[in-house]
């Protein structure tokens, strides 16, 4: 019996023992396995961060299709606009060229720009003599007409007017750096004048135009006066005056540019129907 129990305690405190030491073993694993715990569930540095939330899946659509849309519809390009003064060209200066003859030179500021233009800057030996041939409308810009001899083609001092009085149509008239053409060119200038601007003709033409002649009708019974007779005859009081505005007495001479200057900016200042109409400033002595 004493044999058993011995064995029993022994048993019993290897068990112990052994049993301690598993609790030992447990408590070291325990606590090792604490530890590791502590770490998995963050009771030591706080809890875990909670897993990504996802949020709904983004809605797919097809992209829209492109709108289609048909060419745009091809027109030919517009043709370059006619000039307004293409029939008075075509009638009396056919195959001729605005850079032959332009029509801004039948105004009293195209023709006088370019003519002063053409005799360059003026002096004491550069000179103008007003009344020389092209330079009448510096003394009148109307021009007297006498139909009752058929032989003139142009105003003419002789039968006209006492004082010469061949004006604006006879500068455009006179052939050269102006107009190389001739008489036609003036045919031109009277028909730009009515057809283009509207310009009032006092004279009658004949009912037939005739190249290279005036084309005026048979002498009239009374005299007629110029459109805006009284108009260009204040004009020319002031070129007048203008041709001395240096101050020398030198009218009927224009030697500096000063006073050219101010003709020109005189001619340039006119309304449209002094200006353009001046190719039809005729009047008719009988």
């Amino acid at each position: 019996m004493m044999r058993y129990s011995t064995a029993v305690v022994a048993l019993t405190s290897f068990v112990g023992a052994k049993a301690n030491g598993t609790r030992v073993s447990r408590v070291a694993k325990s606590s090792k396995s604490g530890s590791a715990g502590s770490m998995d569930a963050g009771s030591w540095w706080g809890p875990a961060p909670a897993p990504a939330t996802w949020g709904p899946a983004p809605t797919w659509a097809a992209p829209a299709p492109a709108t289609w849309a048909a060419p745009a519809t091809w027109a030919a390009p517009a043709a370059p606009a006619e000039p307004a003064d293409a029939g008075c060209r075509a009638i009396w200066l056919p195959g001729v060229s605005a850079t032959t003859f332009d029509a801004s030179v039948c105004s009293l500021s195209g023709y006088w720009t370019k003519k002063f233009a053409l005799k360059g800057p003026l002096n004491a030996d550069n000179t103008i003599t007003v009344g020389d041939e092209g330079y009448d409308s510096l003394t009148n810009i109307v021009a007297m007409y006498d139909l009752s001899d058929a032989g003139y083609t142009k105003p003419s001092p002789d039968l006209t007017s006492e004082d010469g009085q061949e004006g604006f149509f006879n500068d455009l008239g006179s052939i050269g750096a102006m107009n190389p053409i001739g008489i036609n060119a003036v045919n031109f200038c009277q028909c730009v004048a009515v057809a283009v601007n509207a310009c009032e003709p006092q004279i009658a033409y004949a009912a037939t135009p005739t190249a290279d002649s005036l084309n005026f009708v048979t002498a009239p019974i009374a005299a007629v006066a110029a459109p805006l007779n009284d108009e260009y005859t204040s004009v020319d009081q002031h070129i007048n005056e203008a041709l001395e505005i240096d101050g020398a007495a030198t009218f009927g001479v224009v030697d500096n540019d000063t006073e050219r200057d101010a003709i020109l900016a005189i001619f340039k200042s006119l309304p449209d129907e002094l200006d353009k109409c001046a190719p039809l400033a005729l009047g008719v002595a009988v």
